[in-house]
Order: structure tokens, then sequence, then C-alpha cells
């Protein structure tokens, strides 16, 4: 007998399936010839695009404090983040990526975007505009969400 999937069980099981696969993916580009983990990378990757204050990327992220403290900890002691005490708070830690973190998320994101080349080209452009655009909304709905339960 054959169980037939709800769209929550699909949905669950697809997503669960392409998440490690991609997440191996991605993982081994960047680990390969950068030894960075993905954590890493994406707490970088938010360094750089504006977000100052470790609080601030953990919300940003859907991560624990402690996940992204042990990631900046990581950073910092491969001279790819530079700590510095906020100005406008003096209990506060300011983020700033430095020369060496932005060279190593420059290459981190060639590496990546590589390892994706075949996958997004088999897909084909139509393909691949709907699904990052179902990932924008979910993300969007998510964060919704997230923000009301707080």
């Amino acid at each position: 007998m054959t169980e037939t999937e709800t769209p929550a069980q699909r949905f669950f099981n697809r997503f669960y399936r392409a998440n490690r696969a991609l997440g191996g993916l991605l993982e081994a580009a960047i680990a390969r010839d950068l030894n960075l983990e993905m954590r890493d990378f994406m707490v970088l990757s938010s360094i750089v695009k504006g977000h100052r204050h470790p609080g601030e990327i953990a919300n940003r992220l859907h991560a624990s404090k402690f996940t992204v403290s042990r990631a900046l900890q990581k950073l910092g002691e491969r001279g790819l983040v530079e700590r510095t005490i906020d100005p406008e708070d003096s209990r506060r830690v300011l983020l700033e990526p430095t020369p060496q973190g932005l060279q190593t998320r420059e290459a981190a994101i060639s590496a990546m975007e590589e390892s994706l080349e075949p996958l997004l080209e088999s897909l084909g452009p139509d393909h691949t505009d709907n699904l990052i655009t179902a990932l924008e909304l979910i993300t969007e709905n998510l964060t919704e969400v997230r923000s009301t339960d707080t």
C-alpha cells in the first residue's frame, strides 16, 4: 500500500533533501580551498552587508547568539573580522570585515558560483527565477511570523 503525501509532507521532504544536497555542495566548495565553514561565511557576509552587531547578525541569520559568537571568534582568529567597541554604546561590539575578510568572501562566492553553475544551467532561467522567487517568499513569510512571535 502506497501512502499519498500531503503537500506539506512533499514540501518538507523535497526541501530537506535539496537543502542537504546543496549545503554539502556549497560547503565543499568553500572548505576545499578556503577552509571556511558555511556558517562562518554567512556571518562574514552579513558583516560585509552592513550588519555590525552580533545580535543583529543572529536575528538576520535566524541563528543563536552562541552560534554567531563562535563564528565571530573563528573569523577573528583568522584575521577576517575586527572587533571594536561601539563608540555610541561602549557595552556593544562593533564588527568590521578586514581586507583579508573581504577577499576571502569574494573567493568563497566565486567558488560557490562555480559549483552552482551546472545546476542552474540545467534548470534554465525560468525555473531558476521561479525557485528564487519562491525562496524569497518563504523567507519573508517566516521572518514575519518570527518577528510577531517575539
